[in-house]
C-alpha cells in the first residue's frame, strides 16, 4: 500500500468554513458555509464544493458539498502530523482537546467517538426501517438579512415536517430538535428526544446499532 505524505498547515488567508487540499497536483477547495454566496473564488481552484450551492451555479468545477459529517481515524495519531505552531494557535485548542480527550471524559465531541474502526460495519440490517433524524432549528429573528430569514424559516419547515413524517411513518425511529429556546417555542413536542441522546458517544452507539 502507498503511504501518503500528510502535511497540516493553517492560514489566515483561507476564510472561515472553507478548506483547501492539494492532492497529486489538484487543488480541492471545501466551503462549508451556510450561505448561499462563495466564501472565496472558484476559479482559483481545479475542484470547488460548496454546501448550500444554488442550482444555477452548479457547473464546471463547481460542485455540491453535503452536510458536513465529521469523522475520525486514529485521531491521537493524527495530532502527530500537525505541527506545533499549529496546535498552541487558540483557534486550536476546542479541537485539540476534543481529540486528547479518548474516553470522552471532558468533552461531547470526542474524536474517538467518532472513530471510523468503532463505528464502521460492513454488516446490513435496516431494522425494520428503523431512522435516527436529530436535528436542530435556526430562529429567523437573529440574523437581519430579509434572505437569509426566508431561508430559515424554509429550512426550519422542512425539518420539522421530517420528524413529523419519520415519526409517523417509522414509529420505532428516533426523531428530535435541539431544544434550544426557539425549538421548544416553535415546535417544543419535538425537543425531548434530542436532549437525551446528544451526547456523542450515545448517538454514535445508537447509529451504529440502527445502520
Amino acid at each position: 500500500m502507498n503511504k501518503i505524505d500528510l502535511k497540516i498547515k493553517y492560514s489566515y488567508e483561507i476564510p472561515n468554513n472553507g478548506m483547501e487540499l492539494v492532492f497529486s497536483g489538484i487543488k480541492y477547495f471545501f466551503d462549508y458555509s451556510d450561505d448561499v454566496n462563495f466564501i472565496t473564488k472558484p476559479e482559483n481552484f481545479d475542484f470547488y464544493f460548496k454546501r448550500s450551492l444554488l442550482l444555477e451555479k452548479y457547473s464546471g468545477n463547481i460542485k455540491p458539498l453535503n452536510f458536513q459529517i465529521n469523522f475520525s481515524f486514529k485521531p491521537l495519531k493524527l495530532i502527530t502530523k500537525i505541527p506545533f505552531d499549529v496546535l498552541k494557535l487558540k483557534e486550536s485548542k476546542t479541537e485539540l482537546i476534543r481529540a486528547l480527550d479518548y474516553f470522552s471524559f471532558v468533552t461531547n465531541d470526542s474524536h474517538k467517538s467518532k472513530d471510523l474502526n468503532t463505528i464502521w460495519s460492513n454488516e446490513i440490517n435496516d431494522y425494520g426501517g428503523r431512522i435516527i433524524f436529530m436535528t436542530r432549528l435556526w430562529d429567523p429573528a437573529r440574523n437581519n438579512d430579509p434572505i437569509e430569514k426566508e431561508r430559515r424559516i424554509s429550512q426550519n419547515n422542512f425539518r420539522i415536517n421530517a420528524c413529523r413524517i419519520i415519526s409517523k411513518n417509522f414509529p420505532n425511529s428516533i426523531t428530535g430538535l435541539y431544544p434550544d429556546y426557539y425549538a421548544k417555542e416553535v415546535a417544543g413536542y419535538f425537543g425531548v428526544t434530542m436532549a437525551r441522546i446528544s451526547v456523542k458517544p450515545c448517538h454514535f452507539k445508537r447509529s451504529y446499532n440502527n445502520s
